[in-house]
């Protein structure tokens, strides 16, 4: 429950994100996606940090609590960006299918989540111009 997109979720809603999601790994200096692979799961990163390149060359370090990808996932749109491990990090990879699924019992869930990729998006350069 440290990510913020999962503090207001009822602790069943977070027990069945738990069971949905897989451990993912990434050594230093790896890429967890690049830019134009398919995004078919978000991330919270767990432990480590992530640095996120757009293509105008904007980055952003993501670290534990972060939601990564999740824009994308969300949207079923190719990722718009590289992320690399700074360093090792270990995430959780939360498939689009299965959290959209765990939505239809924990409403909850999908309104903290969809409430945090708001806030995040309206933090972007050029939001609400």
């Amino acid at each position: 429950r440290r990510c913020g997109a999962f503090e207001g979720a009822s602790i069943d809603a977070v027990a069945a994100l738990a069971n949905i999601a897989g451990e993912v790994r990434v050594a230093g200096g790896d890429a967890l996606w690049r830019r134009g692979d398919a995004a078919g799961s978000l991330f919270v990163v767990v432990a480590g940090e992530l640095e996120v390149t757009l293509a105008a060359g904007a980055a952003v370090t993501l670290q534990a609590g972060d939601l990564a990808g999740a824009y994308e996932a969300l949207a079923g749109e190719p990722h718009p960006s590289d992320a690399f491990a700074r360093g090792n990090v270990v995430a959780l990879a939360i498939e689009r299918d299965a959290l959209l699924d765990s939505w239809e019992d924990h409403t909850d869930l999908g309104v903290e989540l969809l409430r945090e990729v708001s806030a995040l998006l309206s933090e972007q350069p050029g939001a609400g111009d």
